[in-house]
């Protein structure tokens, strides 16, 4: 994503690149990481050594297995790193480094984390449930299903729910030049703010005919499903997804998130702190949650079994080519197919100094996320490519001593 960093003269522009995060699954998928994983030198323990540990001295306490990646990872981002997986018994949440560099404070298990576009997962989920429940229809022009004039000048407002949620549907994406340059990104990302930025500009394509990631399309789903039901998203998201599934640590969030965790980095400032900034507030982005509560959605909507298996199924049907090979977007999840054949469904987030990863891996049964509080993309890339490594192994060494097997 992008933004602009605000300070004593006036706003300063630094872009962070749009999506970045998506970078991430393509490294996944070009490493072979989804296979047994291999690290370059680095101080630590490998993945491979972890794996090849694991596999022949499976730990009672699953999740110390994953200690000396997250401990790698927090050394390398100089801040905070934490990883939570659920399944294979690695069951938990181990972070490491610190939640802000000054005081030194360790970084927390159990405080909700700023999760970025992770969050679009949380929307995603809930415009299918209303499309299950007749409340509104997927595959019918969004503007059609909005107040009249709610998109006028809008480019794309003929786009179907379906193809914003695959982003197909042309609707330009609100960080443009002029909002990296002119916009306080201290202050909340509205879905007035955002229509604003984008009235007037032209669409990237036809609606259904070319992929091009765009956060905008997530605030008219947002204003969407507040129409067709008459409540604000806050109050949908909590009474509808949060409370059901005992997501008592989640929040969705129109102002500034809150918190102790500290975000570092920017592009061309390293450790410049990004706390006061509000870019994770609004229908794209606007969760934040502890680590086992993002396992426990991802477990819900992607593994076998779980409560809203259905809805995620048809997140992920009908997929289109992203931005690379192996890399698809379904209507409200990314899907990255590793080299190996092993499926990863969920997405990532990048917001100023947070970068987070959440999939799930149906074949494994597991749900896997991850964040490093630093603008350090190629430590959340490892990070992943590491902790992947570690479930991987931990999963077949369970196999290899099933009594079944």
């Amino acid at each position: 994503m992008s933004m602009v960093v605000p300070d004593g003269n006036g706003p300063r522009a630094a872009r962070i690149t749009l999506h970045r995060c998506a970078a991430m699954a393509a490294a996944v998928a070009a490493l072979g990481a989804l296979a047994a994983c291999t690290s370059g030198p680095a101080a630590g323990l490998s993945a491979s050594q972890a794996a090849s540990q694991i596999a022949s001295h499976p730990p009672a306490d699953g999740s110390g297995a994953l200690s000396p990646v997250v401990q790698q990872a927090a050394r390398a981002a100089r801040a905070g790193a934490v990883v939570a997986v659920q399944g294979c018994g690695l069951d938990g949440v181990v972070a490491a480094g610190v939640a802000d560099r000054r005081s030194r404070a360790p970084m927390p298990t159990q405080e909700p984390l700023r999760i970025g576009s992770v969050g679009k997962l949380y929307v995603a989920a809930l415009i299918h449930q209303l499309a299950q429940e007749g409340r509104l229809d997927l595959d019918r022009p969004v503007v059609a299903q909005l107040p009249a004039g709610a998109l006028d000048g809008i480019a794309g407002a003929t786009a179907t729910p379906r193809q914003l949620l695959n982003h197909t549907g042309g609707v330009p994406d609100y960080y443009t030049d002029r909002t990296i340059a002119e916009w306080d990104w201290t202050r909340p990302v509205t879905a007035a703010r955002v229509l604003d930025a984008v009235r007037g500009l032209p669409a990237t394509a036809a609606p259904g005919a070319a992929y091009a990631y765009s956060n905008t399309g997530w605030h008219i789903l947002g204003l969407l499903a507040e129409s067709v039901t008459g409540a604000d998203l806050e109050l949908l998201l909590r009474e509808r997804i949060l409370v059901p599934l005992g997501l008592h640590d989640t929040r969705y969030h129109t102002g500034h998130p809150g918190g102790t965790i500290r975000g570092y980095g920017l592009p061309g400032q390293p450790d410049r702190d990004t706390f006061a900034y509000a870019e994770n507030s609004g229908a794209d982005s606007g969760v934040a949650a502890t680590p086992l509560d993002v396992t426990r959605f991802l477990a819900a909507l992607f593994l076998p079994g779980g409560r809203l298996e259905p809805i995620g199924q048809a997140m992920q049907a009908d997929p289109v080519q992203r931005d690379g090979p192996r890399k698809l977007a379904g209507p409200g999840a990314e899907i990255t197919i590793g080299s190996t054949g092993l499926r990863l469904v969920g997405h990532t987030g990048d917001v100023a100094g947070y970068l987070t990863f959440a999939f799930a891996a149906p074949e494994l049964d597991v749900a896997m996320m991850g964040q490093v509080t630093a603008d350090r993309p190629e430590v959340l890339v490892r990070l992943l490519r590491d902790t992947i490594g570690v479930v991987q192994a931990r999963c077949a060494a369970m196999q290899a001593a099933s009594p079944s097997r």
